[in-house]
């Protein structure tokens, strides 16, 4: 099976960078036209940005529903449409989800129940058990700050120049994760403001792993996390095995702690 490996900067602010993925792109183009046998021309790829772009704008609009919980949804429930978005072709997932947000839209903002809410954050989160049983132990998983989840939704498309050109200042300019660099992003400010903007009491760290990236930047996301007053909760987990007794006991554990400070 032929097999293309595109590599992308981790220094991502400069135009080395940006030349470097640029001249990536046009060889993975390159490589697909030889694969499928005939030309990708520049206007379908600006058609295909435009419906990756619509479509984007469309999850963040479900996700704005998430957080004022309109019409139900469990953080579970959330991330089955998210990682179904990697799946299906991306006209079906989108047709499917303007219908979803028609519907959550015509309903009203569910109480909480006085459950406190939770912000998940990580890389990639491929099982909904682990957020169900976030949910399970008694609490809301109100948004998240996944690679695997508002973070594919978050980058905002470029307008000007040749489609390649767009595409890698597109990816080079969203919001960097932990394994790319930015002189000057805090990644813990930006935590911090997207726990007050979801109106979370509390913060789910799930990291895969052995994720080097992820480990080297929790200490300091947990020291301004404990400086805002907002508690955390770091859990190592597994992408294709299901969450442990163990895990689920922490995750009660911490729940109960969140809950009673929330009643003070």
């Amino acid at each position: 099976m032929p097999v293309l490996t595109v590599s992308t900067p981790v220094w991502v602010e400069n135009e080395h960078a940006l030349e470097f993925y640029r001249q990536e792109l046009a060889r993975a183009r390159r490589f697909l036209e030889v694969q499928i046998g005939t030309e990708i021309s520049d206007g379908s790829i600006d058609d295909s940005m435009k419906l990756h772009d619509e479509h984007r704008s469309m999850m963040r609009r479900l996700y704005g529903l998430r957080r004022e919980r309109r019409g139900g949804l469990s953080g579970a429930q959330m991330l089955s449409v998210v990682l179904a978005s990697f799946l299906m072709p991306r006209e079906e997932h989108l047709r499917a989800v303007t219908e979803l947000v028609a519907e959550l839209e015509s309903g009203q903002p569910e109480a909480a129940a006085g459950l406190p809410k939770v912000l998940v954050v990580g890389a990639a989160c491929r099982s909904e058990d682990y957020l169900a049983v976030i949910e399970d132990a008694g609490c809301i998983v109100v948004d998240d700050e996944l690679c695997t989840g508002s973070r594919a939704f978050a980058i905002e498309a470029v307008p000007d120049g040749d489609p390649l050109d767009r595409l890698a200042r597109m990816y080079l300019t969203r919001v960097p994760c932990a394994s790319k660099h930015r002189p000057g992003f805090d990644t813990s400010v930006r935590l911090v403001d997207k726990v007050r903007e979801s109106r979370a009491d509390a913060v789910v760290f799930l990291f895969t792993k052995f994720c080097d990236p992820w480990a080297f930047d929790y200490p300091y996301l947990r020291d301004a996390l404990d400086t805002a007053g907002i508690p955390s909760l770091l859990v190592e987990i597994e992408q294709h095995v299901p969450p442990a007794e163990q895990i689920k006991t922490r995750f009660s554990a911490f729940v109960e702690m969140i809950g009673a400070a929330a009643k003070r």
